[in-house]
């Protein structure tokens, strides 16, 4: 096969747009094919593709202004509710954000009951959280009641149990994992596990726990009537609005023919 390029070196467009010979092997192209090449190719990256940068570019730059705005509507549109020194602005901000994309309120009545409705879920969520906490910082107590209660069936002396060692090994349970397998350990010894310290954890707590769950059955139910009010005022609106277009249809019906009246009299006369 002939080689076209034979005896010719390539030629190569540089920024200044002078042609320079390019080093390498030959093109079957030849100089002034491999120079159109890298002319069409320029031409290419210089309309085409930059015009496909720019697009892209400028539209990545308006979904960013669009999000940044969608945020900014969504945080004015939050209620001003007093937050605690723990509890973060921005996440009750996204339970409204949430709330009202699933909801979807129109108008300020609807509005009202979303943003009362994300009040309650918040406060829910609160008392659930100090539940659960409540019960954590009974574990030590827990423990030491645990220990305290194995040691003693186990024999030991009067003496072992106030020398402080059942604090002691207590405290290095949250430690230590040496000493939470040495406590594992003696549990299993009386067919016990880790979910004992629960249980007991959960029985010196009871009294602190008992006003929060009639805090959250008041929430809950609150919660449920929150989504009922929203439903029922739905429910009237479309029902008003019905009646309403129903009134105005006979009101025209009504019109229409008085206006043809007249013009039937005067086809007669």
């Amino acid at each position: 096969m002939r080689d076209f390029g034979a005896g010719r070196p390539l030629l190569a467009k540089p920024i200044d747009g002078t042609l320079a010979p390019i080093s390498g092997p030959k093109s079957f192209f030849g100089a002034d094919g491999a120079a159109l090449i890298l002319t069409c190719f320029e031409y290419v990256n210089r309309t085409v593709w930059g015009s496909v940068v720019k697009i892209y570019f400028s539209a990545y730059n308006q979904e960013i202004i669009m999000a940044q705005v969608t945020r900014a509507r969504e945080l004015a549109l939050v209620p001003k509710v007093p937050l605690l020194m723990t509890e973060s602005g921005e996440e009750f901000a996204a339970l409204c954000a949430s709330l009202a994309r699933e909801i979807k309120p129109h108008g300020i009545i609807e509005r009202t009951y979303v943003d009362d409705f994300a009040m309650i879920l918040w406060e829910i969520q609160r008392l659930r959280r100090c539940k659960v906490v409540i019960i954590n910082t009974a574990f030590r107590s827990a423990l030491e009641n645990l220990l305290g209660q194995l040691m003693r069936s186990s024999g030991l002396m009067l003496e072992d149990l106030f020398d402080g060692r059942v604090k002691a090994l207590a405290l290095s349970w949250f430690l230590d994992q040496q000493c939470r397998d040495e406590v594992t350990e003696k549990l299993r010894e009386f067919h016990l596990d880790d979910f004992a310290i629960e249980a007991e954890a959960i029985r010196i707590s009871s009294s602190g726990l008992e006003p929060l769950d009639r805090m959250l059955s008041s929430l809950e139910a609150r919660r449920d009537k929150a989504l009922r009010s929203i439903a029922e005022y739905r429910f009237t609106l479309a029902k008003q609005l019905r009646q309403t277009s129903d009134r105005i249809l006979e009101n025209n019906d009504g019109v229409l023919c008085l206006d043809h009246a007249p013009r039937g009299k005067s086809t007669a006369a």
